[in-house]
Order: structure tokens, then C-alpha cells, then sequence
């Protein structure tokens, strides 16, 4: 059986060598010359691997353990690192280690004075006392940013001053156009934005004519002032309200990109007189009140042109009245321009000129432009003395509203001019020339226009206003004695 097998492999057929007998008989006669090869067996194998190696795979030499892998040694050193940390004791600080030392001792509590305050307040069952810490905090609040440190202070020192933040609002004229700007003394960025609009003809120096109302207001509520100063060129009033948005539009972008003003800012949009007219204008014409947090119309005025030429009579014997009801320095006895003012009246009676729009277009833009949103933010401020006010006539355009789709109403003492208040004197002038000018001036230190306390009132209703808080008073306290604009001048001897 066994041969049998065997001759059937030796016939097994082979290609090139034509069975297996013949192919084993070759193999076996070429082992017999392999070892005069020998010699160059080495230098072969190296030869392969010089050409062979570095196409082998990185990974491979590592899966037959031919190379050791570096990931694996630098996770093992790594490793070994962190048990070493591990093990190692921990350092505490000084101050850590006195805290341990000392844990076991119970924490003594000083009792401060507010503390004893607090006591007394429980004892008694009465915390009024904290309605004034409580207020205070809230006008704190407004001031973000706020510290006592020295340079918080200096800066507060430091006195405010308006600059034009443009030249050239590039309305296509050649005429520069100017809005002034007047920042925080704090020093810190602002927490909002006014715009302010000053009354006819004051409106169009507001850093002067409205200076002292101005800058107290910024003070108290940390904010930046953008006072837009218009001429009265024309009777067209949606014109002088476009170009003001226009303005309010530009220094805006101008603060948030020169100035890093945030573009969430609140921003309120004041008017005094006239002022309030044009921003109402504004507001109605380009939907603007969407991004106001508020509107202070203060003296609302929207008189005809022909009542305007009537009450210029009475606008100007205020601008005479003392604290006494007499002449202020300009005499006695009717006014020289009486006669000029009878005059305008009868040419504009005669010729019917009147205001863009009229007081009757007004008020139909202001009833269907003022949604309840807009009229929750509008608070009228009505001085107890003041003819020139036509805040019931706005107020009248609403009626038949809910009470909550109604603008609110501040009254407070004062007149038409009382947020005017100028105070010039020596004190102004360098003082190279203080001497000179007291001289020259027969003793004269200090005069001022106006009332300083009725503005006072209206800074700290405006200020409360912007906090959310109501009127302080809601009726008219008309019949009071007339103190607007009065000139007070301080002699010296």
C-alpha cells in the first residue's frame, strides 16, 4: 500500500519540471551546492533590508514587538508622575495652616452698629430707619460701576464740560452741524442716554440756556446728555424734527463706535416747551419710541402761530418778574416792544401764516401714532404757574383710554422758564481779571436767572421718573405766587 502511494507521488505532474520525482531530484542536487554560498548570505539579507525596512509600517514593527511604543511609555511616565503627586505630602500656606490650627475655637461675631441698630429696630417693631438706606441704594443703582476709592472721587470733582462730538451731519449742506455731548464727572461709562430738545429759540443753545438742568441730571442719574441745538428758520416743524433725528441718529452710532458705548443703552428722549412738540413729531414720523425707555415732555407746548406772536407778550413780562412782582432792572411801566408785538399780531391774523403741522394736525398724528405701549412711557411735567403749557391738550387727545393707556403727570412749582437757570459773576472770569471786572462793575460778584430750588424739584422728579417711580404730586397747584424768572445780582460793598 505504502509504495503504492508513493509511486503515485513520484508520478504526480509538476509544471516546468513534469512530475514530483523530477522536481525533487533537482531540489536535492541544488541544497548540495548551497554551501559554496554561504559567504554570501549575509551580505544579501542585508542588502534586502536596507531597501525593505524603511517601507515597513510603523505600527507593524510595533504589534511584533520589534520597537517599543512611545504613546504606551509616555501614558506609563505620565502615570508615575501622578502617583508620585499623589503620595507626596500637601503644603499648606501659612495662613491655611493657622486656619486649620484654629478650627476647633468657635467664630466670633462683632456686632456692628447697624447690627445694634437692627436689634433695637426688632425690639421696637419699627424698620423705618431702612427706608433711607433702601432709597439711597436705589440712586445708587442707576450708577453702575461706583466705588469710593480716591480716583472715583477725583473724578466726581472734576467739573463737566459739552463738546461737539460732529461737525458735519451731512445733511448736503455746507453749514457745520453741531451736537453737543456732555458726559458723567463720574468718570464711569454712562448707564444711559438723553436726548435732549430745548424750547424755541433757547433750543438752540441748550449748553448754555439749559446748562444747570442739564448737568444736575447727569450727575444724579449717571448719564450721557446728547443736547441737539436746532434754529427756527422756517415755520415748518417736521423739518426741524427730522433733521434733530437725524442728529440723535449719528451721535448715537458716533458714541457706540468712537466712544464704546453699549448698544443696549437705555435711552430717554426729553423735551422742554417746543422741544417736546419736536420730539413727539419725531417719535410719530419714524416709530423711534420703540427704543426709547422713556419720554419727558416738560412744558409741552403745541401753540398756533398766532398764539405764539399773543403769548410772546407774556413770555417776555415773565422774563421781568421778581420775587416781589415788580420790574427786575429792565424798569417799570409797559414793555417798548408792546407796540411791536400788537403789530405781529394783526400781520399774522391778517396773512394766516401757522405752523407745519398746526396745532390741530399735531394732536391727529399724536392720537394715532401713540400706541398704549409709547403713552406708558410719557410723563408730562405741568408747572403750577405756567400760560404756555398745553399738556392738557395733549393729554386730552387720549381720553376715553384706560387708565394704564394714559401718560403719566408730574405738577410742580415753577413756570415756563424754570428749567432756565443761569448764574454768571466774577467768580466765571480768570483771575487776573476777578479785580478788574469788580471794579469796573461797582461791587457786582454774582447774578442768576431763575429759580434755583423749583429747578432743583424738577431734577429730582425727572430723576425719580427715570427710577419708575410715580408723580410725586398729581394736581395743579395753580394761584401760587409767580417766582419764574426771577434775576437775583449779589452786591458787594
Amino acid at each position: 500500500m505504502a509504495a503504492s502511494l508513493a509511486r503515485l507521488l513520484n508520478t504526480m505532474p509538476l509544471p516546468l519540471f513534469g512530475s514530483a520525482r523530477t522536481a525533487a531530484a533537482f531540489t536535492i542536487a541544488k541544497a548540495r551546492a548551497l554551501p559554496r554560498f554561504a559567504g554570501w548570505a549575509l551580505p544579501l539579507a542585508t542588502g534586502a533590508l536596507w531597501f525593505v525596512w524603511p517601507a515597513v509600517d510603523e505600527q507593524w514593527k510595533i504589534d511584533m514587538g520589534i520597537k517599543a511604543d512611545p504613546e504606551a511609555a509616555a501614558k506609563a511616565a505620565a502615570a508615575a508622575e501622578e502617583e508620585a503627586k499623589k503620595s507626596a505630602p500637601v503644603q499648606l500656606s501659612a495662613e491655611a495652616t493657622k486656619k486649620v490650627e484654629t478650627a476647633y475655637k468657635a467664630h466670633v461675631v462683632e456686632e456692628t452698629d447697624d447690627d445694634k441698630l437692627l436689634a433695637e429696630a426688632a425690639k421696637k417693631g419699627d424698620f423705618s430707619f431702612l427706608e433711607d438706606k433702601w432709597e439711597a441704594f436705589n440712586e445708587k443703582a442707576i450708577k453702575p460701576g461706583e466705588d469710593d476709592d480716591d480716583e472715583e472721587e477725583e473724578n466726581k470733582n472734576k467739573k463737566q464740560s459739552y463738546e461737539s462730538i460732529f461737525d458735519n451731519a451731512g445733511m448736503n449742506t455746507n453749514k457745520k452741524e453741531i451736537v453737543y455731548l456732555l458726559e458723567p464727572s463720574s468718570g464711569t461709562n454712562p448707564s444711559s442716554i438723553i436726548f435732549f430738545l430745548g424750547g424755541a429759540i433757547l433750543g438752540q443753545f441748550p449748553h448754555i440756556a439749559y446748562s444747570s438742568f442739564l448737568t444736575r441730571l447727569s450727575a444724579k442719574t449717571n448719564a450721557a446728555i446728547i443736547a441737539i441745538p436746532y434754529e427756527i428758520l422756517n415755520l415748518d416743524h417736521f423739518d426741524i424734527a427730522k433733521r434733530a433725528v437725524k442728529k440723535m441718529k449719528r451721535a448715537l452710532i458716533q458714541c457706540e463706535d468712537s466712544r464704546g458705548y453699549a448698544g443696549n443703552i437705555r435711552k430717554y428722549a426729553i423735551g422742554h416747551s417746543l422741544g417736546g412738540k419736536l420730539h413727539s413729531v419725531g417719535i410719530a414720523a419714524t416709530g423711534m419710541g420703540d427704543e426709547l425707555e422713556g419720554i419727558g415732555l416738560v412744558s409741552f407746548n403745541n401753540f398756533g402761530f398766532g398764539e405764539t406772536v399773543r403769548l410772546g407778550r407774556e413770555f417776555a413780562k415773565e422774563l421781568n418778574v421778581d420775587s416781589s412782582g415788580g420790574a427786575a432792572g429792565f424798569g417799570g411801566g409797559p414793555m417798548p416792544f408792546d407796540a411791536f408785538i400788537d403789530l405781529a399780531e394783526m400781520a399774522v391774523s391778517a396773512v394766516g401764516l401757522e405752523f407745519t403741522p398746526s396745532p390741530l394736525d399735531t394732536d391727529r398724528i399724536i392720537k394715532a401714532k401713540f400706541d398704549e405701549k409709547v403713552l406708558k412711557k410719557i410723563r408730562l411735567f405741568v408747572f403750577d404757574d405756567d400760560n404756555l403749557d398745553s399738556s392738557e391738550r395733549f393729554s386730552a387727545c387720549f381720553v376715553g383710554n384706560d387708565a394704564e393707556a394714559l401718560p403719566t403727570v408730574s405738577y410742580l412749582p415753577g413756570s415756563h422758564l424754570t428749567p432756565v437757570y443761569l448764574r454768571l459773576g466774577v467768580d466765571d472770569l480768570p483771575n487776573e481779571a476777578k479785580d478788574i471786572a469788580s471794579q469796573v462793575s461797582g461791587g457786582f460778584q454774582n447774578a442768576s436767572f431763575g429759580n434755583e430750588e423749583e429747578l432743583n424739584s424738577l431734577v429730582e422728579e425727572v430723576v425719580g421718573w427715570m427710577m419708575g417711580k410715580g408723580p410725586s404730586r398729581t394736581r395743579s397747584g395753580r394761584g401760587s405766587k409767580k417766582v419764574a424768572g426771577l434775576i437775583d445780582a449779589e452786591i458787594v460793598d
